[in-house]
């Protein structure tokens, strides 16, 4: 299947951000995680990458991720 090339831009933290829930991986990490959940901030090219244990934990990750980022950059995100 071919994708489209999507145009977007943006002109400031927050505007556009990419996230993406990754597993289940093939090797258990130490602390017992097998998916790896990431937001990616189109405009400043931040990363922040959480490891779960389970797929259910994703919302309750994206919560506090969401009032951090809101806090730091005294923005209201679209999200």
């Amino acid at each position: 299947m071919r994708f489209r090339r999507s145009v977007h831009t943006t002109r400031a933290i927050l505007d556009y951000v990419h996230t993406d829930l990754w597993g289940d991986a093939p090797v258990t990490s130490i602390g017992g995680g097998k998916y790896l959940l990431t937001f990616i901030d189109d405009f400043s090219r931040k990363v922040w990458v959480y490891i779960l244990k389970s797929k259910d934990e994703t919302f309750a990750r994206f919560r506090p991720w969401k009032a951090m980022v809101e806090t730091q950059t005294e923005k209201r995100s679209n999200i």
